[in-house]
């Protein structure tokens, strides 16, 4: 547990929500006084007596995302976990209800295009009850995203949906699938995801901000 707490120190800076995670799963509170340099200066600095925490995988099945198949490659964290509301289905089944993910700074948050979509087809993807294929026009380009949402949604009631989508993520395979992109959806997973979308006409490709 001890070499963890220093890992977690350690790869803070580039896995930003998965180390102060990693902390919270061992029973710390993963803020940034337990992320700093000076923390493992030397050994033993778990307290004593703490209480782990297993909770969910920190690095799940890409094909197990809540969300869309993500398109750069190995599945990063969304910007912050989803927060159940008072009462919600998690909540009912006793599920601990995740805090904010480690801050950002304006330049880290803009690294990252947001971009309206319109879903022009969608399919299921074949041996998956999970993934849906989708053909998504964002501006004048039309590109694929594997979205694990199919269980949430049915095809038909996708197409002709505007969704925000992550457009700057590497493509990445899910299930032999190429998928450019990463549709936002928020809520535990499964039959219990809501897509993220806009209460007014927006058109493909405008940016998210």
């Amino acid at each position: 547990a001890e070499s963890c707490r220093i890992a977690a120190v350690l790869t803070a800076p580039f896995l930003t929500t998965k180390s102060p995670g990693l902390l919270r799963k061992l029973g710390m509170a993963g803020g940034e006084d337990d992320l700093r340099w000076k923390t493992i200066e030397t050994w033993g600095g778990l307290p004593s007596g703490i209480r782990c925490d297993r909770g969910d995988p920190l690095f799940p099945r890409l094909e197990a995302l809540p969300a869309a198949a993500p398109v750069s490659g190995p599945a990063t964290a969304p910007p912050g976990p989803a927060v159940a509301a008072p009462g919600s289905a998690e909540e009912k089944k006793g599920k601990s209800i995740p805090g904010p993910a480690a801050e950002i700074t304006y330049d880290e948050f803009a690294r990252i295009d947001l971009r309206a979509a319109l879903v022009e087809h969608a399919e299921r993807v074949p041996k998956s009850d999970k993934l849906l294929k989708l053909s998504v026009r964002v501006g004048e380009e039309t590109r694929q995203i594997v979205a694990g949402i199919g269980q949430a949604y049915a095809p038909e009631q996708l197409i002709g949906r505007k969704v925000i989508i992550v457009a700057n993520l590497k493509p990445a395979k899910l299930m032999g699938l190429e998928s450019c992109g990463m549709v936002l959806a928020a809520g535990p997973g499964g039959a219990d995801l809501a897509i993220a979308g806009f209460d007014r006409e927006v058109a493909p490709g405008t940016r998210v901000k």
